[in-house]
């Protein structure tokens, strides 16, 4: 009896890990810290039910209090591979102290849902349980991504979301209204959509006379920032402001300059303390494609890595110092690193070592750093 038991359970393992396969790549988890806009770089969201805020990096810290899943924290001192100094707004108090990595997301990456009835699942795989079938306009946070699916916060729990479902992310709202934006105004009470169409899932009401930010118009409607939300208005519903016009290539606060090429040319990073990281980008002479539009521009790339770098190596930005960097571009859906998005391979070379040190992919769709190695992974 005890070896019939054994042989159903090992069947039913096995026909668990097949049906994971069948829906995965090989990939693995990728941690969500630092794949959010750069406009989040300060940003932390607890994702837990509730995180203590300690008096020191340890345990045996003093309860300062405690912030709530959702509560949005301002990071102080991401350094620590355990604990992250923050800044917190309690109901009676700002309190600044430290908490657990694990509780909370630094720099996320966010999710909004495009349509309807949107499937989130309790593994990564589409034959497993439903966890929820979630409306338009829900808005997650990314806690990481497994093979090809985001793994996101969902009613102080995870979930999984399978990309190539109708999405917005963080990044591609910041970089439509960064590349070109005009303003408009509503001319009566309007239904909006989630998409150029009237197929699209409905979302917010807006009223008569709301001036809004809006962006190139498509077949007929208009994309427009409404609530922090990205919305679709069709056209005859709006009277316009000022002409949607492409942004210039000068460096905004609190953002990357958005260059085209920068090939020969010097990039520069922030390294905290007045201190600045000024690299010499070189293309990769192995070969890059040119870079398409609405993609993360190099400094974006390279911002976006070094964050990740230092995170996930416990290293600082000045350790950084003194390396050229080297990149390519790749516009094609598949390459080596199995992205189905446009990507850039940022590397650092040289410096007291010969050859490549430092290596991060960086999709240049959303931001997302899905792969990233160092010294001790066998570079050079």
């Amino acid at each position: 009896m005890k070896k019939i038991v054994r042989t159903m359970i090992l069947v039913v393992l096995l026909s668990v890990l097949s049906a994971v396969q069948a829906d995965t790549t090989g990939y693995g988890y990728v941690s969500g810290d630092h794949q959010g806009t750069l406009s989040r770089a300060y940003e932390a969201v607890v994702v837990s039910k509730s995180v203590t805020i300690r008096s020191k990096a340890s345990y045996s810290g003093s309860s300062l209090g405690s912030a709530s899943n959702g509560d949005v924290l301002t990071v102080l001192d991401d350094s620590d591979r355990t604990w992250v100094y923050v800044r917190a707004k309690l109901k009676n108090k700002t309190v600044e102290g430290w908490v657990l990595r694990s509780y909370i997301v630094v720099q996320p990456l966010s999710l909004t849902l495009r349509k309807s009835n949107t499937p989130a699942y309790s593994a990564p795989t589409k034959a497993s349980k439903l966890v929820g079938s979630l409306p338009a306009y829900t808005r997650l946070e990314v806690l990481g991504t497994y093979d090809q699916y985001y793994v996101v916060s969902l009613r102080q729990a995870s979930a999984f979301i399978a990309m190539g479902t109708d999405v917005w992310t963080s990044w591609d709202i910041e970089n439509l209204f960064a590349a070109a934006s005009g303003a408009a105004v509503t001319t009566k009470k309007t239904k909006t959509r989630s998409g150029p169409g009237e197929s699209w899932a409905e979302g917010p009401s807006v009223a008569a006379g709301t001036e809004l930010t809006i962006s190139w118009e498509e077949d007929g409607w208009i994309p427009a920032l409404y609530d922090d939300q990205l919305v679709y208005l069709d056209s005859d519903d709006v009277r316009i402001l000022q002409p949607v016009r492409t942004k210039s290539a000068s460096p905004a606060s609190g953002s990357a300059r958005q260059e085209d090429t920068v090939n020969g040319q010097t990039i520069t990073l922030p390294a905290g303390d007045g201190v600045t990281l000024v690299y010499w980008a070189q293309e990769d002479p192995y070969g890059s494609e040119p870079r398409t539009s609405g993609t993360l521009s190099l400094t974006q790339a390279a911002e976006q890595a070094v964050r990740v770098l230092c995170q996930r190596y416990g290293i600082s930005r000045r350790d950084l110092k003194g390396y050229d960097l080297r990149y390519s571009f790749h516009s094609s859906a598949y390459r080596a690193y199995g992205s189905r998005d446009p990507y850039w391979v940022i590397y650092f070379w040289g410096g007291d070592e010969e050859g490549v040190v430092w290596m991060a992919a960086v999709n240049a769709a959303n931001g997302t750093v899905f792969e990233a190695s160092g010294p001790d992974d066998g570079n050079g």
